[in-house]
């Protein structure tokens, strides 16, 4: 694991890889230099990743000098190559009805020996990052992203990939597996709880299965959300893109935001109201959401 993180911040070898990879794609000769930015890493005895930006140096097809960055995302398990894969759907279906407020970036390659996501650079903040700046979330942006999910729920593309009905399910377990093995004094509380929204999801999955279904990016927290100095909004990391009720996004990013004005603002950019069983879906996935967002904190401490 630390030899293939090694190599996605060693400058010489990462040209070799992105040589093979992205001169096609970005219309390039020869790469002349690689710059690494890190924004995030990650490394343990089983596992690693990578989040960071490629700026590279090049001369282009013209012969041209250029200057081009790349963001770059790597994992040891085969998450990125969904990411990969649903982002080369949503480009080609966003480019053909052109949204109004939602923008996908461009997916350049996935490369297999090393997990390694590689998709167009966008200059942007994240929307944790826009919020600690700005002192909260603005009413304008507020209505941004909830127009950009309306778009996103609109998307048509095809089912036929794997995802869990309940995103971020398979992380929530192992976060309370954690609690038990470190015998963390919140561990009983938790195990409780969460057999309650088990429980509560046990109830509601009738009302679920005769609701339709709208494509879902499963993680709609406030890091995987990008706002641009054009006030355009993107959605990063697909590895949890499925097909669910239409309030799953919403409650994730309430949740997120610690505040219900998002899902005022969703229903404003609707045109229409929540009913009381929507709401009880609503509050339900909010708790759900709740404990994971706890739980990742008492398990890794961020």
């Amino acid at each position: 694991m630390n030899d293939k993180l090694n190599e996605l911040l060693d400058g010489t070898k990462v040209k070799k890889i992105l040589e093979r990879h992205l001169n096609e794609a970005l219309d390039l000769n020869e790469i002349l230099d690689i710059k690494i930015i890190p924004i995030k890493t990650y490394l343990d005895e089983t596992s690693f990743s990578f989040i960071g930006i490629y700026e590279l140096t090049a001369q282009d097809t013209n012969k041209k000098m250029v200057v081009k960055k790349v963001f770059a995302s790597a994992h040891s398990t085969p998450n990125k190559r969904k990411d990969f894969i649903i982002g080369n759907f949503l480009a080609d279906k966003s480019s053909k009805y052109d949204p109004k407020f939602l923008k996908i970036p461009e997916s350049y390659a996935f490369i297999e020996s090393h997990g390694l996501y590689l998709r167009e650079y966008i200059d942007g903040e994240t929307l944790d990052k826009f919020i600690l700046k700005n002192h909260n979330m603005s009413a304008f942006v507020t209505e941004i992203i909830s127009n950009s999910l309306l778009e996103f729920q609109k998307i048509k593309i095809s089912s036929d990939f794997t995802y869990e009905d309940r995103a971020n399910f398979t992380d929530l377990n192992k976060n309370i597996t954690i609690l038990e093995k470190q015998a963390h004094s919140s561990f009983p509380a938790v195990r409780n709880e969460f057999k309650e929204i088990e429980g509560l999801f046990h109830s509601i999955k009738k009302q679920e299965e005769r609701s339709p279904k709208v494509l879902s990016h499963g993680d709609f927290n406030l890091f995987n959300l990008v706002i641009t100095s054009d006030n355009e909004i993107i959605f990063i990391d697909y590895d949890d893109v499925g097909f669910r009720n239409y309030l799953w996004d919403v409650a994730r990013l309430t949740c997120s935001l610690k505040s219900d004005d998002f899902l005022d603002a969703f229903f404003k950019a609707k045109n229409g109201h929540i009913n009381e069983s929507d709401q009880r879906l609503f509050d339900i996935y909010k708790k759900y959401f709740g404990l994971l967002d706890r739980t990742h904190v008492l398990a890794w401490g961020f």
